[in-house]
């Protein structure tokens, strides 16, 4: 699947290191006040549940991995 970058200010090169740090603790501190996640976990339980995704085995590494 191709990705298509709309707002990725974070992930962009030219981005200062202090506006990269200040998105990322925006974002950890509105999942932790807003229980975003706690709240979302039992949706993405039950999509878990009725998807049935199959786990695939570890592939064997490449001779370069070695």
């Amino acid at each position: 699947m191709r990705r298509r970058q709309l707002f990725g200010f974070n992930e962009h090169p030219k981005t200062p290191g202090l506006l990269r740090d200040a998105i990322v603790e925006t974002l950890g501190n509105g999942f932790a006040w807003g229980n975003i996640l706690e709240s979302a976990a039992p949706l993405f339980a039950q999509f878990c549940r009725r998807a049935r995704p199959r786990v695939r085995s570890p592939q064997k590494k490449s001779r370069l991995m070695r």
